[in-house]
Order: structure tokens, then C-alpha cells, then sequence
């Protein structure tokens, strides 16, 4: 096979080596899954090869860690990819995904949700469950900026602040990716009608909140569930999750308010796939013609808003 073959095969072509972290993490573990499956090797098969856990050789193919050079040219060596161009472009595409796409919000961000949007970047699916605010990936600037100001110390330097509100808007590219993933939220009424300004300000800010959510639920990528007032007690007032489809059929489940917040085993995942079939069940989707809060943003949206499920 002729070197352009071969890196026909592995999917590329002039030009569309991915330049972000997250988007060459997502192509590489794409490439990698087709390798084995060309080569007819299973996960298993591999790690018996090579001397690896399953574990290791789940985390590298679902993208939640990094590839080192060694271990890829493992992997290239026993799924027989060796043309020398093809080889160089999976190396060269594994150092752009080992790249700290979040070192910038260090101080902003902890160890554990640095990684939390790594396996962001890369899903093809995400469902969120949030019971008190707007989802951070669909704030406006003005909303993101008063909720970070309201939890926020009172001694927390303005820089930090900023910089947490840098991070939120850049996680949000995630929302416009040339193939974005499937977005499903459930959130309670409640957050809808929270009072929320800026500042000292009369800046609408959840007028100008809503008609994001709106304009959102029109993209066919994304649903926003809402849940009543009415409902009473429900499995989502554990606390907000979200669940993760990875490359393949690989799943996490993330609980940000647990010291361990990543949980990735089967009954794990299948246990919150429930609860959040439940929750969505429950609520009715936004319209997008929901009415907005008014002046004083204290008028609910109103429980005949629109519903959509898929």
C-alpha cells in the first residue's frame, strides 16, 4: 500500500490534521478504534499483546488520557500501519492531543476539572442534570459573571474572577465544533425565574439568559428539559451529574461535588442513564417562543412552554 493509501485509511487527507488538543484527541482515538478493527484485534487481544491492563487500553482509545510516543508506536506496530507518513502524522497529531488545552485556568480550575473537560472535548454525547443554575455551558457572559461574583469569596481577586469567566466562555466552544455532540440538560424551574443581575446594573441579564436558551433549543444538536415546581422529590436533588459518551461505547459519569467525581463502571453509568431518563421524563422542553422574565426578572417562565424530547 502506497503511503497515500495508507493515510487515506487512517482518514486523513491534506489539510485536516486537527489544531486544537481536544479535536486531535477525538480524530486520534477514532483512528486508533478503526486501526484494531482493521487489524481484527479486540481490546483484550491488544492488552494481552502488549502487556497492558484494560484499563490503560480504554483510557487511551476513550481519550481520557494521553498518548505517549512509545505506546503509540505499540499500537501502530501490532495493527500493521507501517508507512512511515502515516506513522508520522499519528505521532504528530498524539503530541497536539497531549497538549495542556486547560493549563491557562490552573489556578481557576482544579486537577479534576481540568480532566472532566478533556473527556468534554472529546464526547460524542453529554447529558447534564442541574438543579440550581443555568448549565455553565449555556450562560451568557452577563449570567456567568454574576453567578461567579455571587459564589465567590469576598476577598477573591477581580483577576481570578476573570479568569474563571474566561474559562467558562472558552468551554463553550465546544457548543459550535465543526461536529459537535448530541446536548441534553434537565434543570430545575427554579433557575429559570432567579433573580440575577449585574452588579449595580439594570442589564436584563436573565431576559438576555432565556433568549440564549431559546436560540439554543432551536440548533438540532440540543433539548433543554425543564422540571415543575410541582414535581416534589426526585433522584436529581442528589446533586447535579452528567454523563459522558467517549469514542465508542465507553461512558462516564462525572458528580462534581464529590471528592471522587469521576465514576466509569458499568452499573455506575447505567444507574444515573436511569435517573436521567426519569428526570427528562419528567420535565417539558423550552420554547422557542417561551416568555422571558420581565423588568424586576421575577416572572416565571410559564409551565405551558414547549416540549421536546429528542
Amino acid at each position: 500500500m502506497s503511503p497515500y493509501d495508507q493515510a487515506q485509511r487512517l482518514g486523513w487527507s491534506p489539510g485536516r490534521e486537527p489544531a486544537d488538543p481536544a479535536a486531535a484527541r477525538r480524530t486520534l482515538c477514532h483512528e486508533l478504534r478503526r486501526a484494531r478493527s482493521d487489524a481484527g484485534y479486540t481490546r483484550r487481544r491488544v492488552c494481552e499483546v502488549l502487556g497492558w491492563s484494560l484499563a490503560k487500553q480504554q483510557r487511551i482509545e476513550t481519550g481520557q488520557v494521553g498518548l505517549s510516543p512509545t505506546d503509540l508506536r505499540a499500537l501502530l506496530d501490532i495493527y500493521g500501519v507501517h508507512d512511515r507518513q502515516a506513522r508520522e502524522r499519528l505521532e504528530q497529531m498524539a503530541a497536539r492531543s497531549r497538549r495542556e488545552q486547560w493549563s491557562a485556568f490552573r489556578q481557576v480550575l482544579t486537577a479534576q476539572t481540568r480532566a472532566y473537560l478533556n473527556w468534554e472535548g472529546v464526547a460524542s454525547r453529554l447529558r447534564h442534570y442541574e438543579p440550581l443554575l443555568i448549565p455553565e455551558l449555556l450562560r451568557t457572559e452577563a449570567y456567568a459573571w454574576a453567578v461567579i461574583r455571587a459564589l465567590a469569596p469576598p476577598d477573591t481577586p477581580q483577576r481570578l474572577m476573570r479568569l474563571r469567566l474566561e474559562a467558562c466562555l472558552a468551554r463553550q466552544a465546544v457548543l459550535d465544533r465543526d461536529d459537535p455532540p448530541s446536548l441534553y440538560f434537565v434543570i430545575e424551574h427554579s433557575a429559570l425565574y432567579r433573580p440575577v443581575r449585574a452588579g449595580n446594573t439594570r442589564c436584563p441579564v436573565m431576559t438576555e439568559q432565556v433568549q440564549r436558551l431559546c436560540e439554543l433549543t432551536d440548533r438540532p444538536n440540543i433539548s433543554i428539559q425543564v422540571l415543575s415546581p410541582r414535581l416534589g422529590l426526585h433522584r436529581g436533588l442528589a446533586g447535579p451529574f452528567t454523563l459522558l459518551d467517549l469514542c465508542g461505547d465507553d461512558s462516564v459519569v462525572y458528580l462534581p461535588e464529590r471528592a471522587h467525581p469521576a465514576l466509569t463502571t458499568p452499573d455506575d453509568v447505567a444507574d444515573h442513564e436511569r435517573a436521567f431518563v426519569d428526570l427528562a421524563a419528567a420535565g417539558s422542553p423550552l420554547q422557542a417562543n417561551a416568555r422571558a422574565p420581565g423588568p424586576h426578572e421575577l416572572q416565571p417562565i410559564p409551565q405551558h412552554a414547549k416540549v421536546t424530547t429528542q
